[in-house]
């Protein structure tokens, strides 16, 4: 009997430490592979001179852009890139071209790096901003000059208290202008577009959502609305069509 309870006994701890092998080896695996999945990150920040109405643009590859306008005379650039699983920070370039027309882009060195770049700009307010483009991210512009052309291929767009004429498209996202001393066009192939506060409109069109604007003025050509929840006029006088 005492026999048989001691033999158990050994089976019983040979289980247990065959247990905690298993666990501690789990557990070291989880580790490395959490350590290996947590995004790698570097910022640039620079501020560069840039003569009183030169023209600002921004071309990103994947990655947010949000420019904003002060009263300074440089432009400050913070971008944050990040690489996601098996990417590498070297393989992304962040160029800027100061002059005439200021110039920040986002380069890749190799086919999907697997790095997205995030942008903060703040561009003197009487610099025009003439473009904002990525492939995919989120889009934000406000109290800028100049009439200026915002594209992405996956990103909502906002534009407020801006001074100049907007053209705004996106392949997936919402739109929302509100504030311009201009004329607008909103174009997306799927999401909601609000437009408020502008001089006029040209172009209102998505594939998928609902359009909601106040219309002031209508450009020279005419105004062009493709789908389907159109509000005019002030909010408390909107009527749908």
């Amino acid at each position: 009997m005492i026999r048989f309870a001691i033999l158990n006994f050994r089976n019983d701890m040979m289980n247990y430490k065959a247990i905690f092998r298993f666990l501690f080896i789990l557990s070291c695996f989880n580790l490395v592979f959490i350590s290996s999945a947590i995004a790698e990150t570097e910022t640039f920040e620079e501020a560069y001179k840039i003569d009183s109405g030169a023209v600002f643009e921004i071309r990103n590859r994947d990655g947010k852009i949000r420019i904003e306008g002060w009263d300074g005379d440089e432009v400050m650039v913070r971008a944050i890139k990040k690489a996601r699983w098996g990417g590498k920070l070297d393989n992304v370039k962040i160029q800027v071209l100061p002059g005439e027309r200021f110039s920040i882009e986002t380069i890749h060195l190799i086919n999907n790096p697997k790095v997205s770049v995030s942008f903060d700009v703040r561009v003197p307010i009487d610099v025009k901003v003439e473009h904002a483009n990525t492939s995919n991210g989120k889009i934000a512009i406000m109290k800028t000059h100049g009439d200026t052309n915002v594209e992405s291929s996956n990103g909502k767009i906002e534009i407020n208290d801006v001074v100049g004429n907007i053209s705004a498209s996106t392949s997936h996202g919402a739109i929302s202008i509100n504030q311009v001393k201009g004329f607008v066009s909103a174009e997306t192939s799927n999401g909601a577009i609000n437009v408020e506060g502008v001089e006029g409109v040209v172009l209102l069109e998505t594939s998928n959502g609902a359009i909601d604007a106040e219309v002031p003025a209508i450009g020279n050509n005419g105004l062009s609305v493709r789908r389907w929840t159109l509000m005019f006029g002030q909010p408390e006088e909107r009527n749908k069509v």
